[in-house]
């Protein structure tokens, strides 16, 4: 369990008179330096707190003084049932590279970034929990907690997560401005004959109006209309093409936007649909063999913190792994 980790027996020092809850809130954060402000409200929220004279409350008036509190255990019990859980299954968790404020860690194939719902098992946010059980209490959000940014399903590779509100905040605003530079490897088919593909696809995408599931060129249709609502900006390059086999090709990409399968849509729309993509290839159940996933692995990670270069690589993709 999560708040159990907080210390049962506290002393509370009041230098000006004050209400508990205001005194209280501010021990809770002095002395648990992770604990976000929102899980130290939930606490004084749902915990029941005494003293050697009796139950302190909300407005228990308290005058200059010291005093010793204590939280009850089963209290702090049920205030934490309205918090994310470690995964269940003991996952080795690949930590590419740590500091004080971040991990770059190795998310897996088929696994989700994050839960919908604070039962769900398996997200990548989950095994961090299971490295540190205080990352629950940390954050603003109960269930991205840390994620710096999301990996679709079927993508693997370098996933930015936060181990404190301040490093999230500032990461975030890195991706939002541009700052951080992210490569993948795209296993696509592409047959020989085909044509050298453009280097540089620009076109926005959107949210198709029919489904919350799929993304699409912001293109206009038949009938003359544009396809969605507010057209996003997204800029795909790619680095490099190596042909694989006569069906197979290999693509090093860079984007500098993040827009929702933004790779999958545009190497798709230029001919080169992702392997195990049954989303967007709309010749993937003739294609043999099958794939056992989806070819894209976020390869490597770089931006610049605290006066340090980070440039973190993940470990590589192979074509066995695909088939």
């Amino acid at each position: 369990m999560i708040l159990p980790l907080l210390k049962n027996q506290l002393t509370l020092r009041v230098e000006e008179p004050t209400v508990f809850r205001q005194a209280m809130t501010r021990l809770l954060l002095e002395s648990n330096p992770w604990l976000s402000k929102r899980a130290a409200l939930d606490i004084l929220d749902d915990g029941i707190f005494t003293g050697p004279k009796g139950r302190f409350f909300d407005n228990t008036w308290l005058v200059q003084g010291m005093y010793e509190v204590t939280l009850d255990p089963n209290s702090a019990l049920r205030a934490s049932m309205d918090y994310l859980r470690p995964n269940a299954d003991q996952n080795s968790l690949k930590i590419l590279y740590e500091c004080s404020d971040f991990w770059i860690l190795s998310k897996r194939s088929g696994q989700p970034s994050l839960p919908l719902r604070l039962w769900d098992q398996g997200s990548v946010v989950q095994d961090a929990l299971q490295v540190d059980p205080n990352l629950a209490l940390a954050f603003e959000t109960r269930l991205e907690l840390g994620a710096v940014h999301r990996l679709d399903h079927g993508t693997s590779g370098c996933f930015l997560f936060a181990r404190n509100q301040m490093a999230l905040k500032a990461l975030r605003a890195m991706f939002a401005s541009r700052e951080v530079s992210k490569f993948y490897t795209a296993w696509c088919y592409l047959p020989e004959g085909s044509g050298q593909p453009p280097r540089l696809i620009t076109d926005p995408i959107v949210h198709l109006k029919k489904t919350n599931k799929r993304m699409a060129l912001a293109r206009l249709t038949h009938s003359g209309e544009q396809r969605g609502d507010h057209p996003l900006s997204a800029h795909t390059q790619i680095l490099d093409l190596i042909r694989i086999n006569k069906d197979v090709v290999r693509v090093e990409v860079q984007i500098e936007t993040g827009v929702r399968h933004q790779i999958r849509v545009h190497l798709a729309s230029i001919g080169m649909p992702l392997v195990g993509d049954s989303t967007y290839d709309r010749q993937l159940n003739a294609r043999l063999p099958q794939a056992k996933r989806l070819g894209l692995h976020a390869s490597r990670i770089g931006f610049h913190w605290e006066g340090k270069d980070v440039l973190v690589a993940s470990e590589e993709l192979k074509l066995e792994d695909l088939f």
